[in-house]
């Protein structure tokens, strides 16, 4: 039997007429909230009820699990079941614990915005169905970037746009995308001639912008392994290559300047004092995340990128709260630490 005569039939089992009945009586809930709803039955069975529920809910459905380790096996065990695996995204969490100033690795920078990306409203008239995320408790935990701020970042190309070189360079560089001598992964940029390369972080290849003058000539995908150009394009996106929007550090200048160093060790001093300097005026280093408490008034995460039509299940109510106090009391003592050791301002905001 085939995996579409599977899921078939799994649909008509017991389990599956319960959890479905469940969700609507869920979804019919006061005020058009966002419905939510426990998963009540065996591990081993979760990722292939998801995966029919991916079919059949009418939006977005997002699957909560207490740790990073759990979702990602989620996401991989829905894709063997799924009738539409592309379309299962794994949220990944941060590569650091709250108030670690180390960076955060490029694929996890890449990886949570191109979900942002595809939550975005990119499509025209997409209303999510059939999109699949797996996620964590501690991937929803840090403040991160509005929808608000990200949706005004996107910059939308089309054959024929005006736009000069130097406008499209720099809104690259205040998207956070690094610049490379070729592009050959997503958060880079080029430049050479009339042509500006560029790899959003939720496309499958980058985009060739082939300029005349001011004016987009064309727009094409092209191979990072040959770099050879495909076919044209009506449409590109720049989509923000990072939580952590240089462009914000200008108005997070007032908040930075409160931040009390004088506590801090002479290391942390010149560290944080050459960060903020580069933050103020808009440039982007590594480790950019580390200020996102301060970038947006109204910060944000996931969460609230959902749509009113979106499904959310939780893995394990009883992991879920576990692992949040667990975080919070991980990231409680290592502040302790680092501010009695001269790594951190006492005054440092609650960074999730």
């Amino acid at each position: 039997m085939n995996l579409r005569g599977i899921i078939a039939l799994l649909k008509e089992s017991p389990a599956y007429g319960t959890l479905w009945q469940a969700i609507r009586e869920t979804a019919g809930g006061e005020g058009g909230a966002l419905p939510a709803l426990s998963l009540g039955v065996l591990g081993a069975a979760r990722p292939a009820l998801v995966a029919a529920l991916q079919t059949d809910w009418p939006g977005p459905v997002v699957w909560v699990a207490g740790s990073p380790e759990v979702a990602r096996q989620n996401a991989d065990q829905a894709r063997a079941w799924s009738l539409g695996p592309a379309e299962i995204r794994y949220y990944q969490a941060p590569d650091t614990v709250f108030y670690d100033p180390a960076p955060w690795d490029a694929t996890t920078i890449h990886s949570r915005t191109s979900v942002l990306a595809a939550l975005s409203g990119l499509g025209a008239e997409d209303d999510g169905r059939g999109r699949l995320i797996s996620t964590s408790i501690w991937a929803l935990m840090p403040r991160s970037v509005p929808p608000t701020a990200f949706r005004r970042a996107l910059e939308r190309l089309t054959p024929g746009q005006v736009i000069s070189p130097y406008r499209l360079l720099e809104r690259c560089v205040r998207l956070g995308y690094e610049p490379a001598v070729v592009v050959e992964e997503p958060g880079t940029f080029s430049h050479r001639g009339s042509i500006v390369d560029f790899w959003p972080p939720h496309a499958e290849q980058p985009i060739r912008v082939d300029l005349f003058g001011d004016e987009i000539d064309s727009l094409r995908a092209f191979d990072p392994a040959d770099q050879r150009s495909k076919e044209e394009i009506s449409e590109a996106v720049l989509v923000p290559a990072s939580e952590a929007l240089p462009e914000w550090g200008k108005a997070a200048a007032g908040a930075l300047e409160r931040l009390d160093l004088s506590a801090c060790a002479l290391e942390c001093q010149q560290r944080m004092g050459e960060q903020i300097e580069h933050l103020t005026k808009g440039d982007a280093f590594a480790g950019m995340e580390f200020y996102l408490p301060f970038l947006y008034p109204r910060p944000a995460n996931l969460l609230s990128y959902l749509p009113k039509n979106t499904l959310l299940l939780l893995d394990d109510v009883v992991d879920l709260r576990s692992a949040a106090l667990g975080l919070e009391e991980q990231a409680q003592g290592l502040r302790a630490e680092m501010v009695a050791a001269g790594r951190l301002p006492p005054n440092y905001p609650v960074p999730y």
